[in-house]
């Protein structure tokens, strides 16, 4: 395959390690990114530590394991909880762990979280990573004000947005009530016109995930409507700044690895350089950066 494939994000734990290689080997992914979260209870947070305050500190035993074996094939994001009283160490390790791509942290999944992250509480998180040289990968979806005063305040911080920076009606429905369902009409609209202006910001950049259930289209055959958007997506980017994720271990809808790679390797009006940069080359940049 002429194109260099990094995943940028697909959860995996105890035992995955070698079915996922094979799959990756069978659909030409030459390299996978871990956010290694057990779904069974996405909200217990697990693998963890329990602190003795009562604070938990994430932990990526299958992942470092899956790096351990086959480096050139697996790296990991580390989860940091901004509360940890050794958060600075803990992402000093991280920096200098070479399997290690990348701090990620996820306010978006938490309402009590919101207003933490808007006011500047996780500052101090964000400050120690930037000063560690390292990506941050940002869950923080419908909330494209917020991300943007955190690239602003942060200038030297690279960011990169999750999931195409919004929620779908699915997840909306979980916080009930706290978030607005939408149409497919509003969504498309708030993300060209809200989302799309955080490309104005340098140092962040965005993560061409979950797009399927965003939009609600099928992955394949590729959809006209989603290639309009992500060529959409190009123009306020560029093609330079856009990494790719399956995310297929959470996928709602179903839509497998395969079907969701090929959404845009199968896409005619997408160049070679477009498809080379957004499936891999971008992201084997910003690794390269830290």
């Amino acid at each position: 395959m002429k194109y260099e494939i990094i995943d940028t994000q697909a959860h995996i734990g105890p035992g995955g390690i070698e079915e996922t290689l094979a799959a990756m080997n069978a659909i030409g992914i030459k390299k996978l990114i871990v956010d290694e979260c057990w779904l069974e209870n996405i909200m217990e947070w697990k693998p963890n530590v329990a602190l003795k305050d009562g604070q938990i500190r994430h932990t990526n035993p299958t992942a470092q394991l899956a790096a351990a074996m086959y480096p050139d094939r697996f790296g990991y994001v580390l989860r940091v909880n901004r509360l940890d009283k050794a958060m600075k160490n803990v992402i000093d390790l991280a920096k200098d762990d070479s399997a290690c791509v990348g701090i990620r942290i996820t306010p978006g999944m938490n309402p009590m979280e919101w207003q933490p992250f808007a006011q500047g509480e996780y500052d101090e998180l964000l400050e120690c990573v930037e000063e560690a040289g390292l990506v941050l990968f940002l869950h923080m979806p419908d909330h494209p004000e917020w991300v943007a005063a955190c690239g602003k305040r942060h200038e030297n911080l690279k960011i990169v947005i999750d999931h195409c920076g919004i929620f779908d009606n699915a997840t909306r429905a979980v916080f009930k009530g706290l978030l607005k369902e939408r149409t497919l009409e509003e969504q498309e609209e708030y993300y060209l016109n809200n989302v799309l202006k955080l490309a104005e910001i340098p140092n962040i950049y965005l993560k061409w995930s979950h797009y399927t259930e965003m939009f609600d289209e099928k992955p394949f055959p590729p959809s006209q409507r989603l290639s309009e958007i992500l060529h959409k997506t190009i123009d306020a980017f560029g093609s330079k700044r856009i990494v790719w994720a399956s995310d297929f271990s959470v996928m709602q809808r179903g839509d497998n690895w395969g079907e969701l790679l090929y959404s845009l390797l199968g896409d005619g009006t997408l160049s070679d350089e477009e498809k080379r940069e957004i499936l891999g080359e971008n992201a084997k940049k910003l690794f390269e950066s830290k």
